[in-house]
């Protein structure tokens, strides 16, 4: 297996994502996840981070063992990102986000930015706020309802002024597609510098067909989908997620309580309360087998015959 890839492998063990529930306070047109009320409380998440922490003790003997790659270095939980939902519902975030600084692990927090809470957050430079802008104002507020972008972009620079990283996250439509450049214009001017941006393509009707957890067949909008031709230029053109390398798969627990190898999984390697030494060799098998002979990236996919509905798109 080439170096770059193995290297990706190893990074994405110390880089895990925690979905801890997918309630949220806005109703946009585009969201795919079902909004269930199960919610990660505080002890759960903490657990499992500090047994995942554990549990990678054993991982550089099976990086060594599956790649035949010696890494000298210890490996450790070094970033979280935490996504839902609206994770600034959760009545315990501060408590979670001092847990995780007193470990030393870096937090990114998907957020959509309207509701408020960032002030009572503590050692404010150990977390990046990745801010859901959807491009322009009437685009974002066709989605996520009117007034919302203000609040968003109001969110950012009280961000800013607090300490924050900030980031954005901007989903991509038919609809805003050929509004990019005045998007980052925008963001230049009212912003004051250029603020990191991932493009988002939204969801295609295959993986929105296919996909077992989301499975949201119809979102009833007319925004639209992007074309096979605008995906291409997108992920060729700006930063995507995923990006035209892949690679973006890492340990992901969700709010029920499974655990997927990467954020947008299908098929569960395991569960809370699990031997997380055995899920972490589940990940890594599957990895080891990756299939990279398909076109669609060169660090690869943990779910080869989905691709985010990519595979399921161009198959029918």
């Amino acid at each position: 297996m080439d170096k770059e890839v193995i290297l990706n492998i190893i990074n994405s063990l110390e880089n895990i994502y925690i979905s801890p529930l997918e309630m949220c306070n806005l109703k946009c047109k585009i969201c795919y996840t079902r909004k269930t009320d199960k919610v990660l409380n505080l002890k759960e998440i903490k657990d499992f981070t500090t047994n995942y922490q554990a549990a990678l003790a054993s991982a550089n003997r099976i990086v060594n063992k599956e790649y035949k790659y010696q890494t000298q270095r210890k490996l450790k939980v070094k970033s979280i990102t935490l996504c839902g939902g609206e994770v600034f519902l959760l009545e315990y975030l501060a408590e979670l986000l001092e847990f995780f600084y007193s470990n030393d692990i870096f937090v990114q927090i998907v957020t959509n930015g309207t509701l408020g809470g960032i002030k009572h957050i503590r050692n404010k430079g150990n977390v990046c706020l990745m801010v859901s802008l959807d491009g322009l104002e009437e685009f974002h507020d066709e989605n996520r309802g009117k007034g919302n972008f203000a609040k968003s972009i109001a969110f950012i620079k009280r961000a800013r002024k607090l300490g924050f990283h900030t980031e954005i996250f901007s989903i991509v439509n038919k609809s805003n597609y050929h509004t990019i450049k005045k998007f980052e214009t925008f963001i230049r001017r009212y912003l004051g510098r250029n603020e990191y941006i991932t493009y988002l393509p939204r969801k295609s009707k295959a993986f929105l067909n296919y996909h077992p957890i989301s499975n949201r067949k119809s979102c009833g909008d007319n925004l639209g989908y992007l074309s096979d031709g605008e995906y291409k230029q997108l992920v060729s053109n700006y930063k995507t997620l995923p990006s035209k390398d892949l690679g973006c798969y890492q340990i992901s627990l969700m709010s029920t309580g499974k655990i997927y190898g990467c954020c947008e999984g299908t098929k569960s390697i395991g569960k809370l309360g699990d031997n997380l030494e055995i899920v972490i060799r589940k990940y890594l098998e599957v990895l080891s087998k990756m299939n990279l002979s398909f076109d669609y990236g060169k660090l690869g996919c943990f779910e080869p015959d989905f691709i985010c509905g990519l595979k399921k798109k161009n198959s029918g």
